[in-house]
């Protein structure tokens, strides 16, 4: 027997077991049992009695146990969860497997996701002091092995909302040629490679990677060749990276811009026909276009008009002004000045160029992305134009003249695109010039400007529905359709 006494007035002496039950008695003097472990204790009646009991449950992984005891320096001996009382002495000790390597202690309020407190020792003596039940873990890890950690950023001119404007996908184990790639989990062995790929939320594009200290990347090629180098600025989308120590990647992402381009201007009226001027109906399109893709898209999409006045402009810096801003789309409006009977609307693209090394033959290397864009503006803005003109006017809408090829400048992917070191020519702008109608055709001059008698009402509806089919056309495109405001009854 151990006989536990105190020789104060009015104190209680008691003690623990290794289970975290409590022992004692009233009185001084307590007779502990020899079986098991306990910890006597000694503290006054009232103290006692307003003692605050909680249990601390011991958290066991594969990777390490967590194990405690009721007095300093005594860890080590195992147990699922001790009870003491607040200002008690605790000894935590954690006893890591031999294929992994510490971390860290995590203390975490029962119920809560976020510890409330860590310990970067596997050895820890403190006094508790939460009133409320704890689970303590131990976080460890395999050895040589290294935590990735994937991340997004936004690059300027900012973001046009507040949703995450991409994420990372790292891809299935795979072995290409003669290295293995390891799949999706926490760790990743030293020195071993890691597929990445980025994915873009919608109204968001892929710029190129970044890292705070150099990070090796490998682009993928053909039949298992590959090209290293530094991730840092890096715009290939599917890479791999070596692990050579804890890393953190980021993609990163910038909003889709989208370049209206109303045609002529200034000195240039374009087409004259009836009294009107090209130039001014481009502009006022240009801009319920604009109005109608922030309305649609509820504020997300960014938009950028070539000129938003009566000015002077030439083609080059138009598509310059879509090139240095890094836009996805670049639309060009215009009216044809024929006078085509009946009423025709058609698109644009730059005619496929022949292919060639020297610099004036180089080919329109965005020629497909071209074709697509042009065809689903066509589509819906036609689609449009043909229910605004039985709807407000109950006349026929005319002919659908469909996609056109050019020689249009302003449309070139020599202009709009970007050149390498080494002379290749690349270009991610999709780009197209719609002719909305002819302006020599009087039943067209009647819908968009109406007789000297009409209401202003109806002329106006007619030209804002046709924007609105151009605008959802190229939300559509960008993937930005998600934002479109529900239609109202």
């Amino acid at each position: 027997m151990l006989w536990a006494v105190s020789q104060l007035k009015d104190h209680v002496v008691f003690a623990w077991t290794s289970k975290g039950d409590l022992w004692h008695v009233l009185s001084p003097v307590a007779v502990v049992p020899p079986w098991g472990e306990y910890y006597p204790r000694l503290c006054t009646r009232e103290q006692f009695e307003k003692l605050v009991l909680v249990d601390v449950l011991l958290e066991q992984t594969q990777g390490g146990l967590a194990l405690a005891s009721n007095s300093y320096g005594y860890g080590g001996h195992f147990s699922h969860s001790l009870r003491l009382g607040a200002g008690n002495p605790i000894s935590f000790t954690a006893s890591v497997s031999p294929e992994c390597e510490f971390v860290r202690w995590e203390f975490y309020a029962s119920g809560e996701e976020t510890p409330f407190l860590t310990a970067d020792t596997q050895f820890v003596d403190m006094h508790w002091t939460q009133a409320k039940n704890t689970v303590a873990r131990v976080v460890t890890r395999p050895k040589d092995e290294y935590k990735l950690r994937l991340e997004t950023e936004v690059a300027d001119p900012g973001t046009p909302g507040d949703d995450c404007p991409g994420y990372v996908v790292v891809e299935d184990a795979k072995t290409i040629g003669a290295i293995s790639y390891h799949g999706p989990k926490r760790y990743y062995p030293k020195d071993g490679w890691v597929r990445l790929r980025p994915v873009a939320n919608p109204g968001y594009r892929f710029v190129k990677w970044d890292a705070k200290t150099a990070v090796q990347a490998a682009v993928l090629g053909p039949l298992g060749t590959r090209t290293e180098e530094d991730l840092r600025g890096l715009k290939k989308e599917n890479v791999a990276v070596c692990m050579q120590g804890e890393t953190a990647i980021a993609a990163v992402f910038e909003p889709m811009l989208i370049v209206i381009d109303p045609g002529h201007g200034g000195s240039d009226p374009g087409a004259v026909k009836h009294g009107y001027k090209e130039k001014d109906f481009a502009l006022d399109l240009g801009k319920r276009v604009r109005n109608k893709l922030g309305e649609l898209s509820n504020g997300a999409a960014m938009v950028m008009l070539t000129r938003s006045t009566d000015v002077d402009i030439a083609l080059e810096p138009r598509s310059n002004l879509a090139r240095d801003n890094r836009a996805s789309v670049f639309l060009s409006i215009h009216f044809n000045g024929g006078r085509l009977s009946p009423e025709e609307m058609l698109i644009l693209v730059r005619k496929q160029d022949s292919a060639g090394t020297i610099e004036s033959e180089k080919r329109q290397v965005n020629y497909g992305q071209d074709q697509t864009f042009a065809e689903e503006v066509l589509s819906e803005c036609w689609s449009a134009y043909k229910k605004a003109s039985q709807d407000i006017y109950g006349k026929p809408p005319g002919a659908n003249g469909g996609v056109k090829y050019s020689e249009t400048a302003v449309l070139s992917d020599k202009i709009l695109g970007t050149y390498a070191d080494d002379g290749t020519l690349s270009c991610d702008i999709s780009a197209a010039l719609i002719e909305v109608n002819e302006m020599g055709n009087d039943e067209f001059i009647d819908k968009w400007c109406g007789d000297a008698g009409d209401p202003l009402i109806p002329r106006i509806q007619f030209r804002d529905e046709v924007a609105e089919g151009i605008a959802g056309a190229i939300l559509r495109y960008i993937g930005l359709d998600c934002a479109m405001s529900a239609p109202t009854e």
